[in-house]
């Protein structure tokens, strides 16, 4: 759904998919392929996934992280949706170092439940809330070589706005 999702909103020439299943993501691969007319490439492991990565989405429930720092090349944007409990991880907390942003939906419950909970108390001052950038508040990306990390764990407000926003922009291209 996040690939079908982003195509709405973004060109892109080729989806790379990792996961833990080789017979899901062949699936995976399958369908994409079909419904979005994509090629889809199933990499071997995560590190060649993200090395070949503009934008990376981690939508798994894992509870070890399967997203390496050193594998985030400059310029990548990583949407992180998966984190939604204290017991979930799918980034390495150094990640966060790396990273030129860091965004969050909503701190008090990214810190609480997100990928930020894992390193909360360095982001603190350095985690900026979507809403403060979709208001020009703050600056989002502000240089295709920066590395940035969205930690999405899910409100109901912006929730509803996204999908607003996404049927309207795909009523305007039927």
């Amino acid at each position: 759904m996040q690939v079908k999702a982003l195509k709405l909103v973004r060109d892109f020439a080729e989806v790379v998919v990792f996961g833990r299943s080789e017979e899901k993501a062949l699936l995976y691969k399958k369908e994409i392929e079909e419904e979005l007319n994509v090629p889809v490439h199933v990499a071997k492991n995560g590190k060649e996934a993200a090395e070949q990565a503009d934008l990376i989405v981690t939508t798994t429930p894992a509870e070890q992280y399967i997203l390496k720092a050193d594998w985030l090349l400059p310029g990548v944007h990583v949407n992180a949706i998966g984190s939604d409990a204290e017991h979930k991880q799918e980034i390495e907390p150094a990640a966060f170092f790396k990273a030129d942003k860091v965004v969050c939906d909503l701190y008090s419950q990214s810190s609480t439940i997100g990928e930020l909970h894992h390193v909360q108390d360095f982001l603190a001052e350095h985690t900026i809330e979507l809403g403060a950038i979709l208001t020009g508040e703050k600056e989002g990306r502000t240089s295709e070589r920066e590395r940035t990390i969205c930690d999405l764990t899910g409100t109901g407000v912006q929730d509803t706005a996204i999908a607003n926003y996404a049927l309207a922009k795909m009523k305007r291209s039927e």
